[in-house]
């Protein structure tokens, strides 16, 4: 058995459930359930069209913690944990979205929130790191990738500390970095700078290499 595969088997044995294409392609998001995935923070999330679904804005919450956050926020974190990897994933998200695609979470120390990660930034008017970007390392601007109010595509590459991000085809970041070498992914819904809708569909993952 080839390294290559010795990886996708690993992946399957992870992700139970999921579905594996011949080209090693896994599908992290079966289109009907949020099987794989766990639920963090007070936003709801619900499967709608075959899309991963949550819209902040419609979900009232109380005021937490110390600084008495008044926003709806919240994520999905996956079960499966991923080092070195190609993954794909189409989002749907408006002008007054806060949103991301998380990945490389580290174990979080509060079991309420995602962890350390890379944060892809999905947010076309955001002030310092618009969609595509990666927060606190990478920022498009003066670039704005126009994202919002269709699908859109992202196309990451994490290859030791290559990381890199297509949206709809176009490289916006391509960085080296070290921080995070190895964890579960995210998906947010909602944040202080905006409370659209997100969605999320055709979440796919290859593995680069077995991770040790």
């Amino acid at each position: 058995m080839t390294r290559f595969r010795f990886a996708v088997v690993l992946f399957v044995l992870v992700l139970g459930s999921s579905v594996i294409a011949q080209d090693g392609w896994v599908s992290l998001f079966d289109g009907k359930t949020l099987n794989g995935w766990t639920t963090i923070g007070g936003v709801k999330w619900s499967v709608v069209d075959g899309a991963m679904s949550a819209e902040p804005a419609s979900q009232k919450i109380e005021p937490t913690g110390a600084s008495k956050q008044t926003w709806p926020q919240g994520f999905l974190r996956s079960v499966g944990s991923y080092g070195d990897f190609e993954l794909t994933a189409e989002f749907y998200s408006e002008e007054d979205t806060n949103s991301g695609l998380f990945i490389r979470c580290a174990t979080p120390t509060n079991p309420g929130s995602l962890g350390s990660c890379y944060e892809i930034n999905i947010s076309d008017p955001h002030a310092t790191t618009p969609t595509g970007g990666i927060v606190g390392v990478h920022s498009t601007l003066p670039y704005r990738v126009k994202s919002a109010g269709k699908w859109s595509r992202f196309d990451v590459l994490a290859d030791g500390t290559h990381l890199v991000v297509k949206v709809n085809g176009e490289t916006l970041t391509d960085v080296n970095d070290d921080k995070f070498r190895e964890g579960a992914l995210g998906l947010q819904a909602g944040g202080p700078t905006g409370s659209g809708p997100i969605k999320f569909r055709n979440i796919r993952i290859r593995p680069l290499r077995v991770t040790k």
